[in-house]
């Protein structure tokens, strides 16, 4: 394959060093390439060669054995120095060790018996000293076509550092046992199905695998062996041993848990994110004292005693557990959320963290994991409102809740059924000086309130909702609430349907505990589906300025912030709205409001397809009624444009007037750069970095 086909095909090769190999077409043409690069290196070897044997001859005749005559050297317009001349940066010349980083994204459909095996095992087989970073997509699949590979790959990574395998199965476990190498960063997404299996669970709406036999992984004992009445371990966790081994000799099927597969990396591994994973393993040979970050997506039950013994020196901290919804139906429900906790914060008497920087999850997540250590930043996503109890229950009555995959899980009473509650006790055990969260649909939702009540017995009306929500802040239980007095800096993102003097009263009286401490608060709220941004209703009409119809009303936000919180410095507030929808004048002159499907009349869309079809017809196939049809429908179904309003104050608070009064106070506005910065030196963002 010529070096100027192998560029243009892959333009990162000799730039960054960078390598995708996505088909077997792409598999067959790099393994060419490497053959004749071989051949081409062999005989500009052999020319030196030649050349060193001839040092005694006359200057003449050196003169006249030029590389271009000398045997077995390849002709000048076809060798890599002359190609590489034509390329735009080659600097290091072409080298199979110029690969820092590889990818093989290919799909299982490609994996047939013309699949080439070989010509793959060859690539992966050559010297590639400089690979660093390594990306496997269908591992399981690509590893069960030719077992040969296993140990290819194993071989071939002696020096990698990055690594991210997707759809790991017993092979690719297989594969990561007996890597070599000595990896900092690492991502591994395990089969959904095979962990299916192993974990002795069912994907919703699918049979049971035949192979599926416990629920030791899916359900293991939680640390003092409470809720779900298996054999309670040791208080220690460096005595209590390893469930892995425990695992093999009941059922002789691995687990998905990434401890006992990285071993050889226990001391230079840093970041490790896993999903679909467990982490049972406790042993005194399975410690990551170097890593520093972690993102975990749990499919068994969140324990935090395997978490603090394998990674003591952890910063930050992600985690989706099953009781966020990342779980499989199975034979025996998860353990009650409440007796997690417990058992966790048990646990932790024995050893914590240490503080760390960063948490990031969901409400019911981190409620069951029952964190003790300090944190600096507390990150919560999507806070749902309270789950009520169904119709025709009586109060207390145990209550399971579904989860993504079909998997139940107790909600019963107390605070299972608030998340908001939850997030209040999270903050009072981990206690942050940065909190931020995010308020889901249906706080502010007086029909979808109307309808759930008509279904259910007794009153579940808005001002129930939002009392929750100042409950969250509300120190009514002596200590549950005693971490919000050393919250220097709040952000809530409002993803709501409610309207402004609604929202924003209650966001007032949310922060009202926080008066004597509160110096930075953010608010993003996305008011997209927001009816009144495109219909305003009559008594939320919107004050009209220069700077859009929500302009004074969140400078005036800002201003009772301001006055109700004493402490507070920095305001920072980002508005996402809807275009305001068209009018429709009638017969009187009267504006009826519209909201159209697009901001596109059919007139105007039609033409432009038109027009669009006439420009190209002739030039391209593309050019038919069929571009027209589709530029039609791209029209039609594009979403209404949104306008971003962001701006940012700082507080300014003179010394206090005669008698002890309170001095005049100055909202001054900070262009985007600087408040840009104030967000980066205290870490925050308006971006909602905790998803599903």
């Amino acid at each position: 394959m010529p070096l100027q086909s192998l560029t243009k095909r892959w333009p990162d090769y000799y730039t960054q060093g960078a390598l995708e190999l996505t088909s077997a077409e792409d598999v067959q043409r790099f393994a060419r390439y490497l053959d004749r690069y071989e051949d081409e290196e062999n005989g500009r070897q052999s020319a030196q060669t030649n050349e060193g044997e001839d040092t005694d001859d006359s200057e003449d005749e050196d003169g006249y054995c030029s590389a271009e005559s000398t045997p077995g050297t390849p002709s000048r317009s076809s060798s890599p120095e002359s190609i590489h001349n034509r390329t735009p940066s080659p600097s290091a010349g072409p080298s199979r060790s110029h690969l820092r980083s590889l990818t093989l994204a290919i799909p299982p459909s490609e994996l047939t018996e013309a699949f080439p095996t070989q010509a793959l095992a060859q690539i992966l087989s050559s010297p590639h000293e400089s690979l660093t970073s390594l990306r496997i997509a269908h591992t399981e699949a690509l590893l069960a076509r030719d077992l040969t590979l296993l140990l290819t790959l194993a071989h071939a990574t002696c020096n990698l550092t990055h690594l991210t395998a997707s759809e790991l199965g017993p092979r690719a476990c297989e594969l990561l046992r007996n890597m070599q190498c000595r990896l900092v960063e690492v991502e591994l997404t395990f089969d959904d199905a095979w962990v299916a299996a192993v974990c002795g669970a069912t994907p919703a709406g699918s049979e049971p695998h035949p192979t599926a036999a416990h629920q030791y992984a899916f359900v293991p004992a939680l640390p003092n062996g409470k809720s779900s009445g298996l054999p309670t371990p040791a208080p220690t966790p460096a005595t209590t041993p390893s469930a892995t081994a425990t695992f093999h000799e009941r059922t002789s099927l691995p687990l998905p848990d990434p401890l006992p597969l990285l071993a050889h990396s226990m001391e230079t591994l840093r970041v490790l994110r896993a999903s679909n994973a467990v982490f049972v393993a406790v042993a005194d040979t399975l410690r990551y004292p170097a890593v520093r970050e972690l993102r975990l997506r749990l499919v068994g039950v969140p324990i935090v005693t395997a978490l603090v013994h394998a990674f003591p020196g952890v910063q930050k901290l992600y985690v989706y557990t099953p009781y966020d919804g990342c779980a499989w139906s199975g034979a025996a429900p998860l353990p009650g959320i409440d007796a997690t906790r417990e058992a966790n914060r048990t646990s932790q008497m024995y050893s914590s963290f240490s503080p760390m920087l960063r948490v990031s999850g969901f409400a019911p997540g981190l409620y069951a994991m029952g964190l003790t250590c300090p944190v600096e930043h507390l990150e919560v996503g999507n806070v749902a409102p309270r789950l009520w109890v169904g119709a025709g229950t009586a109060p207390g009555t145990r209550e399971r809740k579904p989860t993504g995959f079909g998997a139940t899980v107790d909600i019963s009473g107390g605070v299972g059924v608030n998340e908001a509650e939850m997030v209040r006790r999270i903050v009072a055990d981990t206690r942050p000086p940065t909190v931020g969260f995010t308020l889901g649909r249906g706080w502010w939702a007086p029909k979808t309130h109307a309808r759930l009540s008509a279904s259910r017995k007794g009153k579940r009306g808005p001002e129930n909702e939002t009392e929750a929500l100042r409950a969250m802040f509300d120190p009514g239980e002596e200590g549950s609430a005693s971490g919000w007095a050393g919250v220097r800096a709040l952000v809530v993102r409002v993803e709501e349907a409610g309207t402004w003097p609604a929202v924003t009263r209650d966001l007032g009286a949310m922060l009202t505990p926080l008066a004597d401490a509160l110096a930075t608060f953010v608010l993003r709220w996305d008011r997209t589906s927001v009816p009144f941004d495109r219909v305003p209703p009559d008594e939320d009409e919107p004050q009209q300025s220069a700077g859009g119809p929500t302009w004074l009303r969140t400078e005036a936000l800002a201003r009772q912030l301001a006055e109700d919180l004493p402490a507070l410095r920095y305001v920072c507030a980002e508005v996402v709205r809807g275009v305001p929808a068209l009018v429709s004048r009638t017969s009187s002159g009267r504006g009826t409001p519209r909201p159209p499907r697009s901001i596109w009349s059919t007139e105007a869309r039609d033409g432009v397809a038109e027009a669009v079809s006439s420009a190209l017809k002739g030039k391209s196939p593309l050019g038919s009624p069929a571009l027209a049809g589709k530029a039609s429908v791209q029209f039609a179904t594009a979403p209404p444009p949104t306008v971003v309003e962001r701006r940012f104050w700082r507080v300014e608070r003179p010394a206090a007037g005669e008698e002890g009064k309170p001095g005049w106070l100055c909202l001054d506005a900070l262009d985007k750069e600087m408040g840009a910065r104030v967000l980066r030196d205290e870490g925050l963002g308006f971006e909602d970095r905790v998803r599903y």
